[in-house]
């Protein structure tokens, strides 16, 4: 006890002692000195003293206060070893030597808990806090290769349950690993314990390379193809790197690079053929002597398995066979095909679920039975089913299967990667108007060409869409770029520019602005580029000599070669005998455009209207064209014929016809038709591929396509790259794996009739086998101590059982490797109903991920929200935690009333004074004597 005072609640009440003192003292002092010397007088005097002082201090609220130490405080230090705070090792324990060193006073208890994937008590709660730090150096260290701060936070919950007052200090970097601490955080500010935050950052790691991810085609891959492998690389700093790939623990020298990476994120793409099918387990591994080796080598495995049935649904008889037997005669090809009518196609996604494919050839929406589009549907986007859909016409032939009315608002043209809708080509422009002295001259209107050339080019930017480009540039000695290319969602700017162009001089270059016009136009990405020169027809500079490049001819051809730009001529005046007008007619001949010769005059502005009227694409165009191959490395060309004009590559077969159709914006156009209309276009939907023909593959405008080589090819590769990637059979296993770090875990869904089960194994793949002895069961928690727990490399948690209905199973895998889960659904006698396989992979853990995203929550961020949940804050001040101690109260302070005391002693003095007044009386000394005396006298 300490700090013992005395409080009055009504203290102005104590003035009444000067009264009281003076009625009690004065009749005293008026009496002789013969009676007020007796006892009974003096006895009597002082009882009316303490009867006054005691009423009077009763009546002014007198208390006593007193403090004692109060010793229920605990602070309990929750430090984090895990490798990724290593680095920053010291400054963390000095924050926590000098923690403990403002704990010795105020009568803490104190512990220390230490952690990374799992906890050790370091320090078991003590108000001895002189050996902490030694015994906290000293503890056994749990396991460091992770920081589970969740399950940490947890377990000192469960440390703390018993304690009144309690704070939780947290020593981390905020780098957690497993699980999610916001998901325990309330459970513990509802106890009253509040956390505290010491954030220990570490500052530079140094050069740390690491692999993020790998990332195989999501289209099938069959033996002998080609695998175009992504793998992403982040690095703390640039250094140079080799990478090399292991194919089930074999290595592919093909496959290794040395390379130059830079400081952040890289995609590097690597080519590997699979040789057989099966399972293959891929260790991709970099050579670097960086601050962590264990994430130099990440596994991945990928599971290469051949599919084959197909299902062909067509609307009329017989128009499949064609297609059927070009894909069951290629050679190594062993496709089982199904033919059905549309009209009795499966209407149970599980039926069409029997198919790795289904090939819709000349189906229209409104074929379809009702419910097919909803099943469909499902077989692609939940199941990773494949969808092909080829065209066809009816017999008036019109559009049967790409109908744009029959297509409008289905859940069909939903699937699809293209659109049956009306549209244009987006197109650029570049509008060249000669500014040249001969422009000056006038027509019977008293307008000047160029007047009439202004007019014309601002009606053509007037039919251009908001899809479209333009751009402005003048003809003369030398050309000036008035307005670059820009959308014609700025017309006004263009207009702007064409209205404040005035009469110019000098001669008529038109290389240089040919030249000007096609860069610009390359940088557009549209289909269709155009050049439109307005001009007198006058060209000064040279056309060509004997077929060489020596004038603008040459810009001509290159323009059109390489980009496919035309041209155009707008010969204002020029006689049709002229030699320059037989030039400009050779001119836009190798321009693939028009030369137009128009007087001065409104009919430069028809013929202009003219020139710009861009075509609708067509819902159904015949017509024999060779097919456009958009990329020769995508694995849809592979084995295909091919010529390269310009920057076109066609094929060497011709189709007859095709549909119009636009591309959706993630659609991928592989092969183009006229005008760059898709011809074969693929996307992603869901889990499945969908690709779409825009030809007939029946023989009506493919026949010398389906009997030429390198259309079957086409077919071939467009039908194998849109199987599946993994088997889509129905399973009576709904089976969902979510992985965290260490921490997975397995949820099922199956149904469970007469006392059936599920049983489980884990098993780890070596080389690509299963290894029949790491069998784990999922079917028993995994028995053992902490250290026992910490060397394995799978054990269980949570077990799957009757407990939970064997819908869940808590799995922790902690070493590199490809993992084979098998669940089977067992009878009560324990027979096999059902089974199912899945693997997963383990890399490494995310403790040695050290490339923090920019889109990823701050780790000081994270532990301040934290922290605030419960009340607490993050620690400011490291050097002098003197913070983590003021919100405690270290002293308890306590009242005595003594009211009720001094009544009852007023009570007792009142009524001794009565007795003394009326009985005589001896003191006890005088007892004493008198008895003393008494026995003398004998």
């Amino acid at each position: 006890m300490f700090n013992l005072r005395i409080e009055f609640l009504h203290p102005w009440h104590l003035l009444l002692l000067i009264p009281a003192l003076a009625l009690t003292l004065i009749p005293y002092f008026l009496l002789s000195k013969k009676y007020r010397r007796t006892r009974n007088r003096i006895t009597s005097m002082v009882l009316h003293l303490l009867i006054m002082l005691l009423a009077i201090t009763t009546f002014a609220g007198m208390l006593f206060k007193y403090d004692i130490q109060n010793e229920e405080n605990v602070i309990l230090y929750l430090v984090d070893v895990s490798h990724s705070e290593e680095n920053a090792s010291i400054e963390r324990d000095d924050f926590l030597e000098q923690a403990l060193e403002y704990s010795r006073f105020d009568g803490y208890t104190v512990g220390v808990v230490t952690f990374g994937f799992d906890q050790e008590l370091a320090v078991d709660f003590t108000t001895d806090v002189d050996e902490i730090f030694k015994q906290y150096e000293d503890a056994e260290k749990p396991d460091t290769t992770a920081t589970n701060i969740a399950d940490a936070l947890r377990y000192s919950k469960e440390l703390l349950a018993d304690y009144k007052i309690a704070k939780i200090v947290l020593v981390t970097d905020g780098l957690e690993t497993d699980e999610e601490a916001n998901s325990v955080i309330k459970s513990i500010a509802s106890l009253g314990i509040r956390l505290d935050v010491a954030y220990i950052p570490v500052s530079d790691l140094g050069v740390d390379v690491q692999i993020a991810k790998v990332e195989y085609p999501d289209y099938h891959i069959s033996v002998g193809d080609d695998c175009a492998i992504s793998v992403t690389i982040q690095s703390t700093q640039e250094t140079d790197i080799t990478v090399e790939l292991y194919d089930n623990g074999k290595p592919n020298p093909e496959a290794t690079k040395a390379m130059t990476v830079g400081q952040g994120t890289q995609d590097i793409t690597f080519t590997h053929v699979f040789e057989e099918d099966g399972l293959h387990n891929i260790d991709f591994k970099i050579s670097k002597a960086d601050v962590y080796t264990e994430n130099n080598t990440h596994t991945s495995y990928y599971y290469l398995q051949e599919f084959d049935q197909i299902l062909i649904l067509e609307s009329n008889s017989g128009e499949s066979e064609r297609l059927k037997n070009s894909l069951i005669d290629k050679e190594g090809v062993k496709y089982d095909v199904d033919v059905q009518m549309i009209s009795s196609a499966p209407m149970n996604v599980d039926e069409l679920r029997e198919y790795d494919q289904i090939i819709l050839n000349n189906i229209a929406a409104k074929d379809m039975p009702l419910g097919f589009d909803v099943a469909l549907e499902m077989y692609v986007k939940d199941f990773g089913g494949g969808v092909f859909t080829v065209g066809g016409n009816n017999e008036d032939g019109s559009a049967h299967a790409y109908n744009r009315k029959d297509m409008y608002n289905t859940l069909y043209q939903q699937i699809l990667p293209v659109q049956a809708i009306n549209y244009t080509q987006p197109c650029a422009v570049m509008i060249i108007l000669d500014t040249s002295g001969s422009m000056r001259g006038g027509s019977a209107d008293d307008l000047t060409k160029l007047d009439w050339a202004k007019a014309g080019a601002s009606q053509c930017v007037d039919m251009l869409s908001e899809r479209d480009y333009v751009g402005i540039m003048t003809l003369s000695t030398e050309y000036e770029m008035k307005q670059d290319l820009i959308p014609c969602t700025q017309k006004n700017k263009i207009h702007f520019e064409i209205n404040s162009l005035g009469d110019g001089e000098g001669m008529t270059n038109y290389g240089p602005s040919i030249e000007k016009a096609g860069m610009a136009l390359s940088t557009v990405d549209v289909e269709k580029r155009h050049i439109i020169i307005v001009s007198d027809g006058y060209p000064t500079d040279p056309f060509e000599t004997e077929g060489e490049k020596t004038g603008y001819s040459g810009y001509i051809r290159d323009n059109y070669k390489n980009h496919g730009i035309t041209l155009s001529v707008m010969a204002i005046g020029l006689s049709s005998s002229s030699a320059e007008y037989l030039e400009l007619e050779e001119a836009t001949k190798l321009g693939h455009g028009f030369l137009y010769n128009p007087e001065p005059g409104g009919e430069i502005i028809e013929q202009m209207r003219k020139d710009m009227n861009i075509q609708a694409i067509k819902e159904s165009t015949e017509g024999e064209f060779k097919p456009v191959l958009d990329t020769v490395t995508s694995p849809i060309t592979s084995g295909i014929e091919y010529t390269t004009e310009g920057s076109k590559n066609y094929m060497t077969i011709d189709l007859n016809g095709y549909y119009g159709v636009r591309a959706k914006k993630t659609a991928d156009v592989l092969v183009q038709g006229p005008y760059g209309v898709p011809l074969y276009a693929q996307w992603k939907y869901g889990k499945g591929m969908v690709g779409s023909f825009m030809s007939d593959l029946n023989g009506n405008w493919s026949s010398e396509f389906m009997d030429d080589v390198n259309g079957k090819t086409l077919i071939y590769n467009i039908v194998k790259g849109l199987m599946p990637t993994e088997s889509i059979r129905p399973n009576e296993f709904k089976v969902n794996l979510t992985e965290d770090n260490y921490t997975n875990r397995l949820s099922i869904i199956t149904n469970l009739e007469n006392g059936e089960y599920v049983s489980g194994k884990v098993y780890e793949i070596v080389e690509g086998a299963v290894a029949e002895e790491t069998a784990v069961s999922l079917n028993e928690i995994t028995q053992g101590d902490k250290q026992a727990l910490r060397e394995m490399n799978v054990f269980v948690k949570t077990a799957l059982d009757v407990t939970n209905n064997y819908s869940r199973c808590d799995l922790i895998i902690k070493a590199r490797g490809v993992y084979k889960i098998v669940l089977e659904k067992r009878s009560a006698d324990g027979n096999v109903l059902a089974s199912y396989e899945t693997y997963k992979t383990f890399a490494y853990s995310e403790e040695y991920d050290t490339y923090l995203e920019e889109t990823e929550i701050r780790p000081l961020d994270f532990l301040k929200a934290l922290s605030e949940k419960t009340g607490g804050k993050v620690i400011e001040d490291l050097e002098n935690p003197e913070e983590i101690f003021e919100d405690f109260v270290t002293a308890l302070t306590y009242t005595f009333d003594p009211r009720i005391l001094f009544m009852i002693l007023v009570i007792i003095f009142f009524l001794t004074d009565i007795a003394v007044r009326k009985f005589k009386f001896k003191w006890p000394h005088e007892l004493i004597q008198a008895w003393k005396e008494k026995q003398n006298s004998k």
